[in-house]
């Protein structure tokens, strides 16, 4: 494998680790909008 290659799988790595974080911390906000009306 070439660097510029490995270097692109590493970039892959982290968008998607920061695409599955930012599903994460919306799916999160979503289950506290739909609890918030139930613990109010």
């Amino acid at each position: 494998m070439r660097l510029d290659e490995i270097l692109h799988i590493r970039l892959d790595r982290s968008k998607t680790r920061r695409d599955l974080s930012h599903a994460a911390i919306r799916c999160v906000e979503q289950l506290q909008a739909r609890h918030l009306p139930l613990l109010g």
